[in-house]
């Protein structure tokens, strides 16, 4: 009867390493199952940060490659049209659409880039070394003003003039 005894608590103790074993193996499902959360959510953080850096440091860089230069500035009284010859002399392609123009300190809405060789043909794409006239429709009193315009790198130039 002892050995029936011996062969029954022999039983008994395999269950209990049997439950250990799963409670074990629960546990590490989880543990496993967490980590993986908590790694994917820090690699979408890295993947925006990485994003964020890259863009910043695009813009960064075409600004320290912008470059323009207000070389002319005439006022035409007969028409009230303030023509402001602007150069792109850096290494960026501008869009003049996306230009600040400033008159005076006041910003300027209703202004068109055109091409300084021919005022009527609008300018989509400032190529390197092109001239573009701000054509600015304006009266202005005899005297000092000031004109600056800014690029959508936030470059620009500033010039005074007599009218």
């Amino acid at each position: 009867m002892t050995s029936k005894k011996n062969l029954f608590s022999s039983c008994t103790q395999t269950k209990k390493a049997f439950g250990s074993v799963v409670s074990t193996l629960i546990m590490f499902i989880a543990i496993v199952g967490v980590t993986t959360g908590i790694v994917i959510s820090f690699e979408n953080y890295v993947s925006e940060a990485q994003s964020s850096f890259s863009s910043q440091n695009e813009l960064a860089s075409n600004k320290l490659k912008t470059a323009v230069s207000i070389i002319n500035t005439d006022y035409n009284s007969s028409s009230n049209v303030l023509y402001v010859y602007v150069k792109n002399i850096g290494e960026s392609k501008l869009r003049p659409q996306n230009f600040d123009v400033f008159l005076d300190d006041a910003y300027v809405v209703n202004y068109n880039v055109t091409q300084a060789a021919d005022f009527s043909t609008v300018m989509t794409l400032m190529d390197l070394q092109d001239t573009g006239v701000v054509q600015i429709p304006t009266t202005l009193v005899a005297g000092t003003h000031e004109v600056k315009v800014i690029t959508e790198f936030g470059v620009g130039a500033e010039e005074s003039f007599n009218s």
